[in-house]
C-alpha cells in the first residue's frame, strides 16, 4: 500500500483509486468534499442544465490547492440522456428508475451522491467487498449503507443519505442538498 501511495504522490486521484479501509474519512473532510461535489453537480443542472450520469468516487478529482487544502473537481461528465447498457462500471451507483429505463436524470446524480456519502463516511467501496449487484437494484445495499451512515453519529449526513437513497419523488435537488449541508456546517 506505500509504494502505490508513494507512486501516485504529486498526481491527482480519485478517492476509490486509494487504499481504503473500514474506517472512512472525518466528518469534516465529507462536508467539505460532499460541499465541492454538489457546488459541481448544481453548476451542471441549474446553469447548464447538463446531467453528469457518472458520478462516482472515481470521478471525484482531489487537486491541491493554495494554502494546503484540497479542491475537489468532478471529472468524466456524460452529457447524453441514455447510458451504454455494457458499461457495468459506471452502473454500480446508479438509482433504481435508471436501472430500469436506462435514462441518466438529476435524480439519479444525486442518488449517486448519496452512495458516494455512504462509501466516504464508512471506508466501505462495495467493490471492494466483492458484493455484487448495484446500489440500485439491491434494496439491502441501501438499508445497510444507510444504517452504517447513522452509527457514524451525524446526524445530517445520515438524513442526507437516507433522502437521497430514497425514491425518485422523494430525492432532493443538488441546491437543497447542499443548503443542508451548508446550515449543518455553519
Amino acid at each position: 500500500a506505500a509504494r502505490d501511495i508513494e507512486k501516485d504522490k504529486g498526481r491527482s486521484a480519485g478517492l476509490d483509486s486509494a487504499p481504503t479501509c473500514d474506517v472512512g474519512l472525518e466528518i469534516p473532510q465529507v462536508y467539505r468534499h460532499v460541499t465541492q461535489a454538489l457546488l459541481g453537480l448544481q453548476f451542471l443542472h441549474d446553469e447548464l442544465q447538463w446531467v453528469h450520469g457518472s458520478v462516482k468516487l472515481s470521478n471525484m478529482i482531489l487537486k491541491p490547492s493554495p494554502g494546503g487544502s484540497t479542491l475537489l473537481k468532478l471529472a468524466h461528465i456524460h452529457t447524453g440522456d441514455v447510458f451504454p447498457p455494457t458499461c457495468k462500471g459506471a452502473t454500480r451507483y446508479r438509482s433504481p428508475e435508471c436501472l430500469e429505463s436506462g435514462k441518466i436524470s438529476r435524480e439519479d446524480d444525486m442518488f449517486a451522491i448519496g452512495c458516494c456519502i455512504a462509501a466516504m463516511v464508512t471506508g466501505v467501496v462495495d467493490r471492494e467487498k466483492g458484493i455484487k449487484g448495484h446500489f440500485g437494484n439491491n434494496p439491502a445495499l441501501i438499508q445497510a449503507a444507510t444504517r452504517d451512515v447513522a452509527r457514524m453519529g451525524d446526524e445530517t449526513l445520515g438524513s442526507l443519505v437516507r433522502i437521497l437513497l430514497a425514491g425518485k419523488t422523494q430525492r432532493m435537488t443538488a441546491r437543497t442538498a447542499l443548503s443542508v449541508m451548508e446550515r449543518a456546517a455553519a
